[in-house]
């Protein structure tokens, strides 16, 4: 930027003299050369011992930020293991280990899958007997259970005899190690650390759930620094990792390494005991790479003679050339019930007639008889409800003048006792009223049908029912017609009132998350309920209680006849929770909470090709955190992880929903734009340059980025889009930097 500012000086006192275009290119390249010049010279001169003494003074800090590092890996460690020695799986299967093992190694295939980096999980007895074990060779290779005859007892292991010394269900770390299977080490090496965590039965450890992790990436990103020669000691003094690997695992080997002909060769170095929740201590040492420096200052170099150029030639090119955003339907509801009418001629009903004009009070044979009415004992409106059972008659006279003021027709079960020849009765009552030409009441017509086999039926199979966990419904078309107890606990509402009564209250009670079922626009008739007698209990809502809990539940749909079913919503909402859980590790980048490359593999790609393959455009745009590694060098890797974190939220704020941004790698991010025009690409780049030149990172300042566009179109291979974009970066970062290219 010096540079350009005085190029830029220059050609204005140029312009006013009216010198010619030929002396003006020629006094800026003179001047580049001496600003070049000087530069090298400035750098040459500088750069070694400034650098030296640096490295050695920013020592003790490079070993904090590495202890930070190791203990922020730690840290997330145990979230894995008490999730599986919570779950419910794990929790049925030590209840009963034959029955319930397949859901419990279900659990651990599912964590298998989604964490590359696990080498073994185990369930060990109190006595240090394998029960079960998954294992995979390498990271990211494919996993296999062992079979019972090869499980071994590792009671003589360190790690088990720390796990079963503890009297409290907490997680512990083993030491940083090599796998030992037989006493013997694995070539080649493969370094483990072990999380453990006791399993108690009241004050008894019951047995340990242990996962192995590959730390083999971990130690060699420890010790690679490019100023820096460093070894990871044990408490013993021997070599576990050391930049330069003829070193490393120093107490496996049986060739000499001469370690202490490495120590006194070192030079100046720095060990410092690293603070770590682990057994036995860890030290680590740094000392000078002056091989490395020398290279960095020779790149140093060349990288500042280049940018010096090219901010010449832009500061010229500026001075040349002049640029500048739901509806839904409701169908209407069943039509009343159509009015029955009053047959003495079925021998089956027992029929009676109150006359509101004369109060006189009359049945058929089959009422007398029933009710107990003969020449003894006349009938009368008093007598009958006094016939019924006390349950039924504390509400039936307030009804019955509530349904004579209203003049509406009412059904409902009645009981009578039992008296000494039979027991109780139900019978279903259905009166109506008939009204003359001035809309005066007339009399009231009733009809009762023995009903007492099918109630005490259904009274049997909805105490079944209501003895269920899950939400249970019964559906006649889109019309709620019973509701189980844990259905009204859910939602609320009086014991005998279902709070919904029809399938569209229920619908509006899903709750809208990415990856659960939505009922599909448009969809009036309940058409979605067959679908779900095929889902195996794979379709998940969410709902939230009357409590305003969420939860999560699988949908089942049984179909009994032609627009008649039963709905079953199973409570997952643990189950549910600890698999997003893992998901959400496995597809998020743990550093900036962006998507991952794993996220992209697994699905996006999926996604994208199914995309293009519909003759859909999409857009893509690779962003570059511009001298992100001069900021690394200069403020540490902590800073260095805070600007990348800033960055995201800058990115994401300026993103739409259904905008995917992943960690392609290190400071290199893609976002992949839901769109069809490549000038919304661009725009959404720029926005997004221009947010982040403005936003101020803490200790460093503002940071710019470069960004490469292009558009994914139907025919062209997604990697060819992408390393299209990937040449526009390019094209952005030798054009200056802080610049978009799209094409």
């Amino acid at each position: 930027m010096v540079e350009g500012a005085l190029a830029l000086n220059a050609m204005i006192k140029l312009d006013r003299k009216q010198t010619s275009f030929i002396k003006v290119f020629l006094f800026f390249f003179l001047m580049a050369l001496l600003l070049l010049a000087i530069n090298i010279g400035v750098k040459s001169f500088f750069f070694s011992e400034f650098t030296e003494k640096s490295a050695i003074t920013n020592a003790p800090a490079k070993i904090k930020e590495r202890q930070a590092f190791l203990n922020d890996y730690l840290a997330n460690l145990p979230r894995q293991i008490e999730a599986i020695a919570t779950s419910k799986p794990f929790q049925a299967y030590l209840y009963n280990p034959q029955t319930h093992v397949k859901p419990f190694q279900d659990l651990l295939d599912t964590l298998m899958i989604f964490e590359p980096d696990v080498m073994q999980i185990r369930y060990l007895s109190a006595q240090g007997q394998e029960l079960l074990k998954v294992d995979r060779p390498r990271i990211g290779a494919d996993f296999d259970w062992v079979p019972p005859a090869q499980l071994q007892n590792k009671s003589g292991r360190a790690y088990v005899k720390q796990a079963l010394r503890e009297t409290s269900p907490r997680t512990i770390f083993s030491n940083i190690e090599l796998n030992q299977e037989e006493g013997e080490i694995e070539r080649p090496f493969k370094p483990t650390i072990r999380v453990m965590r006791p399993v108690f039965e009241g004050q008894h450890v019951r047995g340990v759930l242990v996962i192995n992790y590959f730390v083999s990436d971990l130690l060699e990103d420890l010790v690679q620094a490019p100023f820096y020669e460093m070894a990871l000691f044990d408490g013993q003094g021997q070599v576990i990792k050391h930049s330069n690997a003829r070193y490393d695992w120093s107490a496996y080997r049986t060739e000499s390494l001469e370690i202490d002909e490495w120590v006194e060769a070192a030079g100046e170095q720095v060990i410092e005991r690293l603070d770590l929740p682990l057994p036995s201590p860890l030290y680590l040492g740094l000392s000078l790479n002056r091989q490395n420096l020398k290279a960095m200052h020779a790149n140093e170099l060349k990288e500042y003679s280049v940018i010096s150029m090219v901010t010449l030639l832009l500061a010229l090119f500026v001075s040349a050339v002049v640029s500048g955003v739901i509806a839904r339907n409701q169908r209407a509801r069943d039509h009343l019930l159509a009015q029955l009418k009053v047959a003495e001629q079925v021998s089956d009903m027992a029929s009676w007639e109150h006359n509101h004009v004369t109060g006189a009070f009359s049945g058929n044979a089959l009422f007398y008889k029933r009710f107990g009415f003969g020449k003894t004992r006349r009938p009368s409106f008093e007598g009958y409800v006094q016939a019924l059972s006390p349950s039924s008659r504390e509400h039936y006279e307030t009804d019955y003048r509530e349904a004579l003021r209203l003049c509406r027709p009412v059904t409902h079960v009645v009981e009578v006792p039992a008296s000494s020849t039979a027991g109780e009765r139900y019978f279903q009552e259905r009166y109506d009223h008939l009204v003359n030409r001035d809309g005066q009441l007339v009399s009231t017509f009733g009809v009762l049908v023995d009903v007492t086999e099918r109630y005490q039926q259904q009274a049997m199979i909805q105490n079944i029912i209501d003895a269920q966990e899950s939400l249970i419904l019964r559906l006649d078309g889109r019309r709620i017609t019973y509701a189980n107890e844990a259905f009204k606990a859910f939602f609320g509402g009086e014991a005998k009132t279902t709070p919904l009564k029809d399938l569209s209250d229920l619908e509006a009670r899903f709750e809208p998350e990415a990856g659960l079922f939505t009922v599909p626009e448009n969809d009036d008739d309940g058409e979605w309920l067959p679908l779900l007698e095929q889902s195996h209990g794979d379709t998940v809502v969410k709902m939230v209680s009357q409590a305003g809990v969420s939860h999560y539940f699988a949908l089942q749909f049984h179909s009994i006849a032609t627009g008649l079913g039963v709905l079953t919503m199973t409570d997952i909402t643990e189950r549910y929770l600890a698999q997003q859980q893992l998901m959400t590790q496995a597809n998020q980048d743990a550093l900036t909470g962006a998507y991952n490359r794993h996220f992209f593999d697994s699905f996006l790609r999926g996604k994208l090709e199914n995309w293009l393959s519909a003759h859909c455009l999409y857009g893509l745009i690779v962003f570059d955190i511009d001298f992100f590694k001069r900021i690394n060098d200069t403020y540490g890797h902590g800073i260095g992880d805070q600007v990348l974190k800033g960055m995201v939220r800058v990115i994401q704020d300026n993103t739409r929903r259904n905008d995917y941004l992943i960690r392609w790698g290190g400071e290199e991010f893609v976002l992949f734009v839901e769109t069809e025009r490549l000038d919304v690409v661009s725009k959404v780049a720029e926005n997004i340059r221009e947010a982040v030149a403005q936003t101020d990172f803490p200790s460093v300042g503002q940071v710019t980025l470069s960004g490469g566009g292009a558009l994914l179109v139907p025919g062209v291979a997604l990697e060819a889009t992408i390393e299209k974009a990937d040449q526009n970066l390019y094209q952005a970062k030798s054009g200056g930097r802080n610049q978009i290219v799209v094409s």
